[in-house]
């Protein structure tokens, strides 16, 4: 999709990422999901907070963060990675590659940083789309989470 940036969020970005975040869970496709404050949001602002904007308007964003020793048995003992915490594109401009891009420019950063470890957990209700995605950007499933309620 042409014209499209992907740049650094900015504090003139929190309400933009607050409206997208009421969006996704309106959409209720995670489970769980609930928006962040805009002092949430402003926590996320730094070196992994991206956004996708088009014409001036803020249609997508992903954040990170590093944790230092994540302590996770499928990745390096006392290495850091790069946690992906949030990727959103809204409705209308999905599959037009702008998931990717943001999700590039995080890891490109990370990775710029010295960081070569990367994780996420998700809640989405549809995990074969969002496995799908991410291991077309070199992730693997290491683990799964299931859950069984009274009724």
């Amino acid at each position: 999709m042409g014209d499209v940036v992907i740049r650094p969020a900015s504090e003139g970005d929190v309400m933009s990422i607050a409206q997208l975040q009421g969006q996704w869970s309106n959409e209720g496709i995670t489970w769980g999901l609930v928006p962040d404050t805009p002092d949430g949001i402003r926590g996320h602002l730094g070196r992994y907070c991206y956004v996708a904007e088009l014409r001036g308007d803020v249609i997508g964003y992903a954040t990170g963060q590093v944790l230092p020793d994540p302590e996770r048995a499928a990745l390096p003992a006392g290495k850091p990675c790069l946690e992906i915490t949030d990727l959103y594109v809204a409705p209308s401009f999905r599959s037009h590659g702008i998931g990717s891009s943001l999700l590039d420019s995080l890891l490109g950063c990370a990775k710029a940083a010295g960081v070569t470890s990367f994780l996420l957990s998700s809640g989405t209700k549809d995990i074969a789309r969002t496995v799908s995605f991410y291991e077309r950007h070199g992730f693997t499933v290491v683990g799964v989470e299931m859950v069984s309620t009274p009724g």
